[in-house]
């Protein structure tokens, strides 16, 4: 603000950066805020709270006699539109008033900002004076012990160092310093304080719905902790400051909508998908916070996502994101150590150790190393799980380490549409087929879209596998997808062009043995029919006709 202006050796500091800065309000950021006073007249906080500034200290009193003309309306305003606030002093220490007195003052006049609801209120010090530092502590004490609310303090590094000691961090900082950097990511030098609270990082900042310049102010936090910094209680409904984004996330990845919202604290929070409530569980978290996770994401987390937030005065419900699935993996692995590709998909039973060895089968991760069990008649399993994007024909392979005292077999069980195929697999290094370092086939099944298929490794001797005292290692296993069921030319998805290979088929009979007309046979009964033309219709992936889990199943 206009007051501002701070001399450092006798040299006027000026700000420069508020064009290089970049003004990011994404949730998991630090949040953006403003200072005013009558050197703004002019606000449209409509227009500076859908910028993403979702803070302001608006300036109140001054000296002992000066009440900013401005203070009601902006605080006013400011709170129609949803933005936080709090108020500051500007201190006048030089004009030979106590802190004391100033502070009555500014209680007097501004005491209704401080409470439920406000950020807390602010003494500013830009002017100096002797006893600067036992000034400062009778203002902040007299304003708590009046409003028991623990002021801030604004000043610069200068003013810090001088006239301030460590006794004034029991009053958290606003720090000025506007020459710093980027507000996401620096780190301005404070002393005597163990970091800074708000940090003021501009004085030539460019805000949409205000003429002319304004200072830029940052929250050292997250925007949940923000709100927590806010003196609980007040009586505003929620306001949404920050709607959840759309999000595109590869197959089995995790998707992160977040919500930052205004009003009266406690916030609670509850995400719907599609509209109905949704609750913690399976790959669900978060759905009663601001933050919410859908981790592993498949076919059947495709959806819109909202929050309805709300507080004792009321409720507000953000805009609906879209979560969907990027390219569908063709090829899928679950690897049996942290840092391995879709390690939360692995799991064990019995008694399992750490190997220092690792497959280096193309498309293995290097370095995590593997895992052991000693193979006797107590349960040991060691299970790989994957929820398939694409029904269809699938290849399933396993591999492991480089060993020689490993079970032969290590029995592998398979679950497909069919049931469960039990594979011996030999894992010593001097078998003439064996998984080691390479992958090896467990066979070709088929798999349907959104059911999760495992293939269990049992290390018992009751289950199988042998010899008794080996060990069976658990590396990592593959799925690659051979065919996907109307997909006649290969090309990935199921449209018009493979509907034009399946009309030349139809009416031929014991199509088995035939490379092209063998798989439009989609109910498999030797001729090309009516039938197939139903299956097929349900398996058409092109824009307009999205494939369907069930393509084969349920015509």
């Amino acid at each position: 603000m206009r007051e501002r202006r701070f001399f450092v050796l006798g040299t006027l500091v000026v700000a420069g950066l508020a064009g290089a800065v970049s003004e990011r309000t994404a949730w998991g950021q630090r949040p953006l805020g403003i200072d005013v006073s009558k050197w703004q007249p002019t606000v449209d906080w409509n227009q500076v709270y859908a910028s993403g500034r979702v803070f302001a200290f608006i300036k109140a009193t001054e000296a002992w006699d000066y009440t900013d003309p401005l203070l009601a309306t902006h605080t006013a305003n400011a709170h129609a539109a949803g933005m936080l606030i709090g108020v500051y002093h500007f201190a006048r220490p030089d004009l030979g008033r106590t802190g004391t007195e100033e502070a009555n003052w500014f209680v007097s006049r501004a005491g209704a900002y401080m409470g439920p609801g406000y950020l807390p209120p602010v003494l500013d010090l830009e002017r100096t004076a002797g006893g600067l530092g036992t000034w400062a502590h009778d203002f902040c004490n007299r304003v708590y012990q009046l409003k028991g609310v623990r002021p801030l303090i604004y000043t610069n590094w200068s003013i810090a160092n001088s006239h301030l000691n460590s006794s004034h961090t029991v009053w958290d900082l606003w720090h000025a310093n506007p020459t710093d950097g980027d507000p996401q990511i620096g780190n301005p030098s404070v002393p005597h304080w163990p970091t800074w609270t708000f940090w003021q990082y501009s004085w030539t900042g460019s805000v949409p719905g205000i003429p002319g310049n304004c200072d830029l102010d940052v929250f050292n936090g997250t925007h949940e902790q923000l709100l927590a910094y806010v003196t609980p209680g007040g009586n505003r409904p929620p306001k949404i400051a920050i709607h959840p984004a759309n999000s595109e996330v590869a197959f089995g990845e995790s998707a992160i909508f977040t919500v930052a919202a205004t009003g009266g604290t406690p916030l609670s929070y509850q995400w719907q998908k599609n509209q109905v409530d949704l609750s913690d569980g399976g790959n669900v978290a978060g759905a009663r916070s601001a933050t919410l996770v859908i981790s592993n994401c498949t076919a059947s987390d495709v959806a819109n996502y909202r929050c309805v937030v709300t507080n004792a005065n009321g409720s507000a419900t953000t805009n609906a994101a879209i979560l969907t699935i990027g390219s569908l993996p063709t090829v899928y692995i679950v690897e049996s150590r942290a840092g391995g590709q879709h390690y939360s998909n692995y799991s064990e039973t019995g008694v399992w150790s750490d190997a220092t060895a690792k497959s280096t089968a193309d498309g293995c991760t290097p370095g995590i190393g593997s895992r052991w069990c000693t193979i006797s008649n107590a349960p040991a399993t060691a299970v790989f799980r994957f929820t398939p994007a694409i029904g269809g024909t699938w290849e399933v392979f396993t591999t492991n380490c480089n060993t020689n005292n490993s079970g032969n077999p290590l029995i592998h069980r398979v679950t497909h549409v069919g049931g469960t195929t039990a594979v011996a697999v030999c894992q010593n290094s001097s078998c003439t087929n064996n998984a080691i370092n390479k992958w090896y086939s467990l066979g070709q099944y088929r798999l349907n879209a959104g059911t999760q298929y495992t293939v269990t490794l049992d290390g018992s001797t009751t289950g199988g596998s042998l010899p008794s005292g080996n060990a069976g290692r658990s590396d990592a296993v593959k799925w690659v997808l051979i065919y996907q069921p109307g997909d006649f030319d290969g090309d990935t998805d199921v449209d018009q062009d493979d509907f034009a290979i399946l009309q030349t088929c139809l009416g031929k009979w014991n199509v088995s043995g035939d490379p092209v007309c063998g798989l439009t046979d989609l109910d498999g009964n030797g001729v090309v029919a009516t039938r197939d033309v139903d299956l097929f219709s349900n398996c058409m992936s092109g824009p307009e006709n999205p494939a369907r889990p069930d393509c084969l199943t349920n015509p």
